[in-house]
């Protein structure tokens, strides 16, 4: 019989001593304006298997509730368990280090093990920097965490599982790898402790469909992570498998949007008539679901996403990554500027919402490309698109993360320097560069407010894309400073920002008066199954059903006079 959920539902729960068998932990990320209300579907997976054996386990997901580091470590300690398990990114490992050496203390008997993309391509590294650590699992983990599980719940030598890296007598032993696994639909449906929170911040649920990518993205670790191990590098569950998660989330959860987040969901060549399945079978079930779904530009056609559009299909999250040829090569990303256009030019005209993702800065980026791209963002705000693009996220830096494609041709690099567990690198411009430190600096400034707007799901229109153009004045100016004067960056900043603080404040002003419910709200507490049952769970693009892009655009209009 499957074990009970254990939902950190308040902080008078957190503070309550509970006995697990498991208890997962998503370490907080630095990388707060994208996972702080998102769920952890890797976990989810881990807790489903785990529970369908009878294990007691938890998810805990401290991003989830703006508490401090020091607040997640005191709600760990006042649980007690027989194996901790963190879901570790590249911008998480310095909290993972810190939570695991404050509590390995009263741990002693505790089995900790570390998962994901990063511990996979950085092992070695982890178990000697940790060495509290007790193993690393490699590759996918639902089949390794629970023999893991197993054999320490009995007190059984777990160092001969296949998947296993981890450290004796001083040297790195790695375990055979373990070959990934062939059907996806053998998988329960991965558990979702923490969805009630995810949704009141403003979040929604997604699921996966395909596990795996084809693409040789430089900067991106999914073909890095599967190619360690043995097995097709793209699998796919059924549509019959995924629409039957999909239509468990609407009947239990009452929910109306949701999201496909794959890492390629397409899949090559004739696996494309896997989404016209998909499709059909959310027709014939009639769910009357949004959902949005993550893919290429190459992936792009017509009459595909014309009858995705008819089935609910009502954003699109698209990597064109730059405008710039030369930008895309670098990322070999093996598409054109003219794609992108192309792409964008689809959805719109299909009027399916888009919200393209774009690395601003790369070591070789120019002046020039920033414009470049500066200028096509501004095309997508005043066009009515606004609200999907969070400039404080959506405009970044490429990041150099272990074990991709750009790390090992990078790495030993002059210009790369590798400080603390992340890899910094100088723009060989350094007009660029000054300018690369004030957008990070701008980013700062504005990410409190973007966080805020994050929590209505976009229902602030015009206040979202005046953020928006607000922001990106801020940037051209800076753009201006660095190109027209030899100001160093304090005084650019000093002469640049004034104005740009003061719109700040008046557009948070004017939030709180909109949404006093949402800034004024400072409680860590979950919303449970039965709280999200009480009302409707609304899609984020619900406020655009009868609008078209034109009337968004007077919507920013009227926000002129803030």
């Amino acid at each position: 019989m499957a074990a009970k959920p254990i939902v950190f539902e308040s902080d008078e729960f957190m503070n309550r001593r509970e006995t697990l068998d498991v208890l997962f932990v998503v370490p907080l990320s630095s990388d707060n304006l994208r996972y702080h209300n998102q769920e952890s579907l890797g976990l989810g997976y881990l807790a489903a298997v785990l529970r369908r054996y009878g294990y007691n386990v938890g998810i805990f997901h401290p991003d989830l509730y703006d508490i401090s580091l020091n607040r997640a470590i005191e709600i760990v300690n006042r649980k007690t368990f027989r194996i901790i398990g963190f879901s570790v990114i590249q911008r998480s490992i310095e909290n993972t280090v810190t939570m695991i050496k404050q509590l390995r203390h009263r741990l002693a008997d505790v089995h900790i093990t570390l998962g994901g993309f990063y511990p996979t391509l950085a092992a070695d590294e982890i178990l000697e920097i940790i060495p509290e650590v007790n193993s690393v699992i490699s590759g996918e983990g639902e089949t390794t965490f629970l023999e893991l599980t197993e054999k320490v719940l009995q007190n059984k030598d777990w160092r001969d599982i296949d998947g296993i890296i981890y450290k004796e007598n001083e040297k790195i032993v790695r375990n055979p790898p373990r070959s990934l696994i062939k059907d996806l639909d053998t998988i329960p449906f991965p558990e979702r402790d923490t969805l009630g929170q995810v949704i009141k911040k403003g979040g929604n649920p997604y699921v996966i469909s395909s596990r795996g990518c084809y693409s040789q993205c430089s900067f991106c670790s999914v073909r890095s992570f599967f190619n360690k191990v043995p097995g097709a590098k793209w699998r796919a569950r059924s549509a019959v498998n995924l629409v039957d998660e999909m239509e468990e989330l609407v009947k239990r959860h009452n929910i109306s949007y949701l999201g496909i987040q794959d890492d390629n969901v397409f899949g090559i060549g004739k696996k494309q008539q896997r989404i016209f399945d998909i499709a059909e079978e959310i027709k014939k079930r009639k769910l009357g679901i949004k959902f949005s779904m993550v893919c290429r530009v190459s992936a792009i056609d017509k009459e595909v996403f014309r009858y995705l559009k008819e089935v609910g299909l009502a954003m699109v999250f698209i990597g064109i990554e730059s405008m710039n040829q030369d930008a895309l090569d670098i990322y070999n990303k093996q598409t054109t500027v003219e794609q992108n256009k192309k792409a964008l030019q689809i959805l719109d005209e299909l009027k399916i919402f888009s919200y393209p993702h774009v690395i601003m800065f790369n070591p070789y980026t120019k002046i020039d490309h920033v414009k470049t791209d500066l200028k096509f963002i501004r095309s997508r705000v005043v066009n009515g698109y606004g609200p999907f693009f969070n400039m404080a996220s959506s405009a970044v830096a490429l990041q150099i993360d272990t074990g991709t494609p750009l790390y090992h041709s990078v790495k030993e690099e002059d210009w790369v320097t590798k400080i603390e567990h992340q890899f910094e690198y100088k723009i060989k411009n350094k007009k660029v560069e000054n300018l690369r430190q004030l957008f990070q600096y701008a980013i700062k400034l504005s990410e409190p407010l973007y966080n805020e707007l994050g929590k209505t799901g976009h229902k602030s229109i015009g206040m979202w894309n005046y953020m928006n153009l607000t922001h990106l004045n801020f940037l051209e100016g800076l753009i201006n400073a660095v190109e027209t004067t030899d100001m160093n960056l304090d005084e650019t900043l000093q002469s640049v920002s004034q104005t740009y603080l003061q719109k700040l404040e008046k557009l948070y002003n004017l939030f709180k008066k909109q949404h006093p419910d949402i800034s004024s709200d400072k409680t860590n507490s979950i919303t449970t199954n039965q709280d999200t049952e009480k009302t409707p769970v609304t899609s984020p693009l619900d406020c655009f059903a009868l609008k078209s892009p034109e009337e968004v655009t007077l919507e920013i209009k009227e926000m002129m006079s803030v």
